[in-house]
């Protein structure tokens, strides 16, 4: 069945992970977990979405579930890998060719870009791959598979490996009753392989990208879709030779945007590297002779059909009138296609996480970093500065200049704080005319003189307005915490600190910085 993207015109297949379906077909899978013997698939980034839970604890509440076995997905990685190496060989001969494990770059391809189809490796995605494995070595035994994308695969892989999402797990655990972070931290029964030995994540030979590199002639990534209309511009005079290109939408699946912010990737990649196991020095498993792991790239339509807006406002308008209760398109469902999704869904978390005045992050995404950084600091003894910002008589320029004046001001300064702290600290709003900056790092004296610059930058600030100048001062208070001395006993200590440094220096008239290290105070100009 198709849907009609309500952004783009796009028309695309409707798959399990519709918007109205958040969890998969945990229905299916719940059933498959009453007939017996089930296995379970499951992709190494689960351990950071249900952090804190260890790998251990994980597996324990899998099991606990009812899944007689958990199978990594980097098993899967393996004979991805192990096919694509044969492939190599095959195919050396200085040709462009295609590869990408994620079905939404697949699907991309065949509607978007039929023309590259033939460049496309017929290789299965790696919880496909797994899947076929598993399926022929255990006599078709019942399969999950859970992950934040599709499983990918023909129809009947489908159907042999039903989808959920590791939100729908999550939802399976707490209909059960299951806490996987109260539960041993020690495995309760022997699992399987969970190392690997030829691949890295996403099915890549280890070997050929060390022969080849990522910066070769022979390797490129490609990690903008719109990239390929590119490609597909230079075959049409021919093939360019462009090699193997490894196509993905993200960097990675810890890039995934329903694993979190960017910001957060880091720390994603760094609690992955944590968990995962040493290299096998020898093969995990051989995969039979006969195992099939091809894919065939079957054509999308030639035409993609666009949908006006107009046309859709009065179909809706007719529906909304007829009061029938049937939806106005038979047989189609409104949708938004998976590359529209992504970039709204980086728009919300950047809605959430900025100030959409001033461009500074909000009050919630300073709240949990203070607390990382003063966490981080603790641990590796390094000092973090906070200072606050409160501009003097603020109200005082709404009412004679406006609002809009006001908000103005407030962008101007917003960008002052932006110039002067290193790309490292983190600059926020946290109340109308209140602005707050971590310092990472560093120590008081550091600290006291980023206060005193942006001081000195808001002297020569002045915006002119047809009512006259603005001119913007403000009170800034400072506090400090070193992790070697514990100067600060938590986060909410160490604000509380600024709050006060604050307080005083607006008592001190205005147009000061508290503490002061060594310089008089100077007293507002009213």
């Amino acid at each position: 069945m198709w849907s009609t993207c309500l952004e783009c015109g796009f028309s695309v297949p409707i798959t399990q992970r519709s918007p109205a379906d958040l969890y998969g077909s945990v229905e299916a899978a719940e059933e498959r977990l009453q007939s017996g013997r089930v296995f379970l698939i499951l992709p190494p980034e689960a351990v950071v979405f249900f952090y804190p839970a260890t790998p251990e604890q994980l597996l324990n509440a899998c099991y606990e579930l009812g899944f007689d076995q958990v199978f990594m997905e980097l098993l899967g990685d393996e004979l991805v890998a192990h096919e694509y190496l044969r492939l190599w060989e095959e195919r050396d001969d200085g040709r462009t060719w295609i590869r990408s494990t994620s079905p939404v770059v697949v699907e991309y391809i065949r509607l978007r870009h039929p023309a590259l189809l033939e460049l496309l490796a017929p290789v299965v995605t790696p919880a496909v791959a797994l899947s076929r494995y598993l399926s022929a070595a255990f006599d078709d035994v019942p399969l999950v598979y859970a992950g934040l994308d599709s499983q990918g695969g023909n129809r009947l892989d489908r159907d042999r490996l039903p989808f959920v999402a590791l939100a729908g797990l999550r939802e399976m655990f707490r209909r059960h009753g299951i806490d996987p972070t109260s539960l041993p931290a020690t495995l309760s029964r022997i699992p399987a392989e969970r190392r690997r030995h030829l691949s890295v994540p996403g099915g890549l030979p280890r070997d050929l990208l060390d022969s080849q590199r990522l910066s070769s002639r022979r390797f490129r990534k490609i990690r903008d879709l719109k990239q390929l209309s590119a490609v597909e511009r230079l075959l049409r005079d021919g093939d360019p030779g462009l090699g193997f290109l490894d196509v993905l939408p993200f960097e990675g699946t810890l890039d995934h945007p329903g694993l979190g912010p960017k910001d957060e990737l880091h720390w994603r990649r760094s609690l992955a590297e944590l968990v995962d196991l040493p290299r096998s020095e020898h093969p995990v498993l051989e995969p039979p002779a006969d195992l099939d792991l091809s894919l065939e790239h079957e054509p999308g339509p030639s035409r993609l059909p666009r949908v006006d807006i107009q046309d859709l406002f009065a179909s809706s308008d007719a529906f909304i009138d007829a009061g029938s209760g049937e939806y106005p398109f038979p047989g189609d469902r409104l949708a938004t296609c998976p590359f529209q999704m992504g970039q709204r869904y980086e728009r919300a978390l950047r809605d959430a996480r900025h100030d959409a005045l001033t461009g500074l992050y909000s009050y919630g995404a300073f709240r949990e970093r203070l607390q990382e950084e003063f966490s981080r600091a603790n641990r590796y003894d390094d000092g973090v500065g906070l200072i606050l910002v409160d501009l003097d008589d603020f109200k005082n320029i709404n009412d004679t200049f406006g609002h809009a004046a006001g908000n103005d001001v407030l962008r101007a300064v917003a960008g002052t704080l932006q110039s002067v702290v290193r790309q490292s600290d983190f600059a926020a709003r946290f109340g109308g005319d209140e602005l707050a900056i971590i310092l990472v790092d560093t120590d008081m004296e550091g600290s006291h003189e980023v206060a005193r610059k942006i001081q000195a930058e808001l002297d020569h600030l002045g915006l002119e307005t047809p009512n006259g100048a603005i001119r913007v001062t403000a009170s800034i208070g400072l506090a400090y915490h070193s992790g070697a001395n514990g100067k600060a006993a938590t986060a909410d200590a160490l604000f509380a600190d600024a709050d006060s440094s604050l307080y005083i220096a607006k008592a001190q008239g205005g147009a000061t910085v508290h503490p002061h290290l060594t310089e008089e105070l100077t007293q507002h100009e009213p």
